[in-house]
C-alpha cells in the first residue's frame, strides 16, 4: 500500500490511518502469540482461537467457547499492562467470573497484577489519542 501524489488531503489522512492501523494490528499480533506462549504453560489453558479485534469499551474477554478477543490498541501500552491483560482473558479459561478463586490465579502469575489494572483504568481511556 502507497500514497500516490496529488490526492486529497482528508484521503491522504485516512490512508494513512488505515496503513498505521495494519502495522499496529500486525506488529501486536506478533507480541501477543509471544505473551501467549510464555503465559499458557503457566497457567496450563489454552485459548481455542485469539482474535485481534477493534473493541470500543473493552481491552479484552474470554468466551466460553475458549476465546480470546483482544483490543489491537493495547499495543500502545507497556508490555506489562499487554501481559496483565493477556493473563487476565488466560485465567478466564480456568475460570469464568471475577471470583476470588480468579484473582489468586491472576495474583500467582502476576503478584503486581493490581498496579497494573490501575494503570489501566487511569489511563485506559487515553487509548483513542492516537485516532
Amino acid at each position: 500500500m502507497s500514497i500516490s501524489p496529488g490526492l486529497e488531503e482528508e484521503k491522504e489522512r485516512e490512508l494513512i490511518k488505515e496503513m498505521l492501523t495494519k502495522w499496529y494490528k500486525d506488529s501486536f499480533g506478533d507480541i501477543v502469540r509471544e505473551r501467549i506462549e510464555k503465559y499458557s504453560p503457566e497457567l496450563n489453558v489454552a485459548p481455542a482461537k485469539i482474535f485481534i479485534k477493534n473493541q470500543k469499551t473493552r481491552w479484552g474477554s474470554c468466551s466460553t467457547k475458549g476465546n480470546i478477543n483482544l483490543n489491537w490498541l493495547l499495543v500502545m501500552t507497556p508490555l506489562e499492562i499487554i501481559d496483565y491483560v493477556i493473563v487476565h482473558e488466560l485465567s478466564h479459561l480456568k475460570v469464568m467470573n471475577h471470583s476470588q478463586e480468579f484473582w489468586t490465579l491472576v495474583e500467582s502469575i502476576l503478584p503486581d497484577y493490581k498496579e497494573r489494572r490501575k494503570w489501566l483504568k487511569e489511563n485506559g481511556t487515553k487509548k483513542t489519542i492516537f485516532f
